[in-house]
């Protein structure tokens, strides 16, 4: 479910929509009735894992031969620090 909440409104139901985001919920923050901004719930999934993977592989075929600095090896690194 989706819920929209105008900006001016959001410090004082932080708690209230936190609690919605881990229950599954999306928040939709408006500024004069117009959408701004979404917030989704965190969620680590091996999806989303196997996702980050395959990109930085991706990005280094890709890149490496042209800009050393996306390398794989160095993508690795950076993601340790």
């Amino acid at each position: 479910m989706t819920v929209a909440v105008e900006l001016k409104d959001v410090a004082a139901r932080l708690v209230e929509l936190v609690r919605r985001m881990q229950a599954g919920d999306e928040v939709v923050l408006e500024q004069e009735h117009q959408p701004v901004a979404r917030l989704v719930p965190y969620a680590d999934t091996a999806e989303r894992v196997a996702w980050l993977q395959l990109s930085s592989v991706r990005l280094a075929q890709a890149y490496e031969a042209v800009e050393p600095e996306y390398a794989l090896h160095l993508i690795k690194e950076a993601k340790a620090i």
